[in-house]
């Protein structure tokens, strides 16, 4: 894509490598990684935090919202899903935090 290059890239914080990825000047998103070298954050230009978790598979189980940016919509709060024994997605559902604890999953 362009406009997008790797500008920084530190292992001081090992087991947790963090990239800066710019998008355009002072926009950026970080990402912080663990030592499988799952992405375990993102914090994107508009300050929104994710935290993104993995079953032993490697496989994602869960993308949760720790911090919402300004001006962001933040009916969705954490995605979750679950998988069958042959990797197949079996279930994939959203909780709406503020507006009642709705939760809807999809088979």
């Amino acid at each position: 894509m362009k406009g997008f290059k790797l500008t920084s890239c530190s292992l001081s914080s090992f087991p947790k490598l963090l990239g800066t990825i710019p998008f355009s000047s002072p926009d950026r998103v970080e990402y912080g990684y663990n030592r499988q070298a799952e992405r375990i954050r993102k914090k994107d230009q508009n300050e929104t935090v994710h935290a993104y978790e993995y079953d032993r598979l490697g496989r994602p189980i869960e993308d949760r919202v720790t911090a919402v940016g300004s001006g962001v919509d933040d009916a969705v709060r954490r995605i979750a899903t679950t998988y069958e024994a042959n990797n197949a997605v079996l279930t994939a559902s959203f909780r709406e935090v503020p507006r009642g604890f709705l939760i809807k999953t999809w088979r």
